[in-house]
């Protein structure tokens, strides 16, 4: 068997910060932020996120084709060959994942269909979809079936705590707004605490539904525990923030 898994996991670490971009910075749009599809720079930061996340996840899915049948990285790049090689679950959860974040296209391209009351609910909808996939990806593992409806929360906080914080800091730094930017900054201070609450909370019962006692003795719970030292180092950075918005 190929041994790239260090590979894949960076890739997957880029995967997972560019749907989390599109993700949370389309449903801040929506929460809090409005006149953001008034900005060119909010409509090509969504745009470019978009590209990244459906570049990073091709490579993920034609990596773990390669990985479950055995044949060359050429040969993995054939998309058609994908559902044949990814016949488990969490390979489907993969193809589902791709299919939607494809499709929200969109979206991207169109974000006044997030805010048109029309479109809204849908938008919303499909946009939680599509992260809550993350939360299912050990379908197929013997697991509580909490275990998924706890990681659907967990995926959601997460990806809105970082797209939300990416988009706000894409058009902060690109230069002096209108008065709703600073709105915008100021709600998101305010709501950003409670979402890394919920963050952690899911998280640490992830931990203790997937591992247990073994957080330490499995290399799984290892994982997790340099995932808690980054919590952590995200709530600082939070805490930063909040103060600065304040001041500023």
């Amino acid at each position: 068997e190929p041994r790239f898994g260090s590979l894949l996991g960076l890739i997957r670490i880029a995967e997972y910060l560019f749907v989390a971009a599109v993700f949370g910075g389309l449903l801040f749009i929506v929460i809090g932020w409005p006149e953001g599809v008034l900005y060119d720079t909010s409509l090509r930061f969504l745009r470019l996120s978009w590209v990244g996340a459906v570049v990073s996840m091709y490579f993920v899915l034609a990596l773990s084709s390669m990985r479950a049948s055995g044949e060359s990285f050429a040969a993995s790049l054939n998309l058609f060959a994908w559902p044949g090689n990814l016949d488990s679950g969490s390979g489907i959860v993969l193809l589902i994942r791709f299919a939607l974040v494809v499709g929200s296209a969109w979206l991207v391209f169109r974000p006044h269909k997030t805010l048109d009351p029309a479109t809204q609910v849908p938008a919303i909808l499909y946009l939680l979809a599509m992260t809550a996939t993350y939360g299912l990806t050990r379908v197929g593992q013997n697991l509580p079936f909490f275990t998924f409806i706890v990681g659907m929360i967990h995926a959601w906080s997460m990806g809105l705590w970082i797209g939300a914080l990416a988009l706000l800091s894409r058009a902060v730094l690109a230069g002096p707004g209108e008065a709703d930017l600073v709105d915008a900054v100021r709600y998101f201070a305010k709501f950003s605490g409670s979402i890394i609450v919920v963050t952690c909370v899911t998280g640490a019962l992830q931990i203790y539904l997937m591992d247990g006692s073994a957080i330490f003795t499995t290399g799984h719970g290892r994982l997790n525990v340099l995932q808690l030292v980054v919590v952590a180092l995200m709530i600082w950075i939070m805490l930063l923030l909040r103060n600065f918005a304040a001041q500023r």
